[in-house]
């Protein structure tokens, strides 16, 4: 099976994320395409992640470090159960902005 994540970014504070959010993944897709998004606190939309493991949740922990250096703040929205779900046994889910 074919592992694969589609970032796209539609404006600079609109960025949508699907498939695997996972190990396998991230490592390929990594871009500074969104950095504007991050920059300007956009709204990052995770509606059509179908897969998330701990390498996933640490990405967006990432990304919301990265927006608080530039000065301002990103959101999550439409974040999967499954996401929430490890976020709070990893103990990060106050860390996560979700709208």
């Amino acid at each position: 099976m074919s592992q694969t994540l589609e970032i796209t970014v539609q404006n600079d504070s609109r960025v949508s994320i699907s498939g695997d959010l996972d190990r396998h993944t991230l490592g390929k897709n990594y871009s500074q395409q969104y950095a504007a998004s991050i920059a300007n606190g956009g709204a990052f939309d995770l509606q059509g992640v179908s897969k998330v493991d701990s390498a996933g949740l640490a990405w967006l922990l990432n990304i919301v470090r990265d927006s608080q250096k530039a000065g301002s703040n990103v959101v999550f929205e439409n974040v999967p159960e499954r996401l929430l779900a490890l976020a709070k046994l990893s103990d990060a889910d106050g860390l996560l902005p979700i709208k």
